[in-house]
This record gives C-alpha cells, sequence and structure tokens, in this order.
C-alpha cells in the first residue's frame, strides 16, 4: 500500500505475507521491490507477528515496535538481510527498540508505543474526508 503526502511518496506499508516471509527467513528474489523504490523513502513499515518495524531508509535505521517483546536474533538478522538485499546494501544499518526510556509519571511503557505509532500515523499519513464520507489516503 503506497500512501501519498504532498504529492510524494512519503510512507509505504509492506504486507503482512513479505513480514512473515522476513521473519522465516525466506528469500526474496532481488530486484522484487524495485518499481517501489524502498530507499527512496522517508519511513515504510513492516508488520511482523505482532510487531511493527519502522524503516528509515535516509537514515539507515529500524526501530522494533512491540507489545511485549523485539525479534529473536535470528529474526533481526533477517531483517538486517532484507535490507542489505533490496534497499540498500553499501550501507550500515542501526536497530533501535521502540520503547521509551523509563519516566516518572503514570504512563506505561505499551502507552508511550502507542502514543509514538500514532504520531508517526499522523506525521505520515493524510486522510482526505468529504461530506460524503472516507475517501482514503492521498
Amino acid at each position: 500500500t503506497s500512501l501519498r503526502h504532498k504529492g510524494r511518496r512519503d510512507a509505504l506499508c509492506l504486507g503482512v505475507d513479505v513480514g512473515y516471509d522476513i521473519m522465516e527467513g525466506s528469500t526474496l528474489t532481488p530486484g522484487f521491490f524495485s518499481t517501489i523504490h524502498l530507499s527512496q523513502r522517508n519511513v515504510f513499515f513492516i508488520h511482523m507477528a505482532g510487531r511493527l518495524i519502522d524503516v528509515y531508509p535516509k537514515v539507515a535505521m529500524f526501530v522494533i515496535f512491540g507489545p511485549n517483546e523485539g525479534l529473536t536474533a535470528q529474526e533481526e538478522n533477517n531483517v538486517f538481510e532484507f535490507l542489505k538485499t533490496h534497499v540498500s546494501g553499501t550501507v550500515v544499518w542501526t536497530c533501535t527498540d521502540g520503547t521509551c526510556p523509563w519516566q516518572e509519571d503514570d504512563w506505561s511503557g505499551d502507552l508511550r508505543m502507542l502514543i509514538h505509532m500514532e504520531y508517526l500515523w499522523r506525521r505520515s499519513f493524510r486522510s482526505m474526508c468529504t461530506p460524503s464520507g472516507w475517501t482514503g489516503y492521498q
């Protein structure tokens, strides 16, 4: 699914089947994603078995958001291999945990994660509503 914002493609969400293939270590054909220009995106998302991976190609970083746990070592290695093969193999990718640092207040870490995901959603996607109702993403 490609989502447009201000006339350019800012965000992309890869299908759940792609996330499952990455998680299992399946080899996706090199060049398979060349038409959607993953390396030129500001951010794209990978759903991986209840976890969300936000990939920021322009800064060579990906962030793992998971309600209970991050990725296993093998799954993280599979994500690195996917990014090297299909986004950019010449850069060193960094992996960051999406949990927020501990703070002294009543908010839980899971709530902070949801708020951050909502922030990313609002920043990356703009819904187009008309008086007749929902028309999708612009």
